[in-house]
C-alpha cells in the first residue's frame, strides 16, 4: 500500500521523503531519503539518502518523483525481502 503528499509518500510502512529541488538552481531532481518504521514521528532514523553522486535532474518534477520513488521502492523491497540493493 502506498499513501503520499506532494513530498512524502509512505510504502511498506516507510516513510520516504522526496526532494526533487535538491539541487541548486532549483532543479528538479530524484533526490531522496527514507525514514526507519515508527510508530512515535518525534523520533525518526533515517535509513537510506539515495547518493549525491546519483541524483539525477529531469525535465518535470513528475519525471522527478516518479524516478525517486521508483528507487526507493526498490532499495525498501531489497531491505525487507532480503534482497541484494
Amino acid at each position: 500500500m502506498e499513501t503520499q503528499d506532494a513530498n512524502t509518500a509512505v510504502y511498506r510502512d516507510h516513510t520516504i521523503l522526496i526532494h526533487s529541488s535538491g539541487k541548486p538552481g532549483d532543479a528538479l531532481t530524484d533526490a531522496f531519503m527514507i525514514l526507519e518504521p515508527t510508530t512515535n514521528p518525534m523520533f525518526t532514523r533515517t535509513l537510506h539518502e539515495h547518493p549525491r553522486d546519483q541524483i539525477k535532474t529531469y525535465a518535470t518534477e513528475a519525471e522527478a518523483r516518479e524516478a525517486a520513488m521508483k528507487l526507493a521502492r526498490a532499495w525498501i523491497d531489497a531491505r525487507l525481502d532480503k534482497h541484494p540493493q
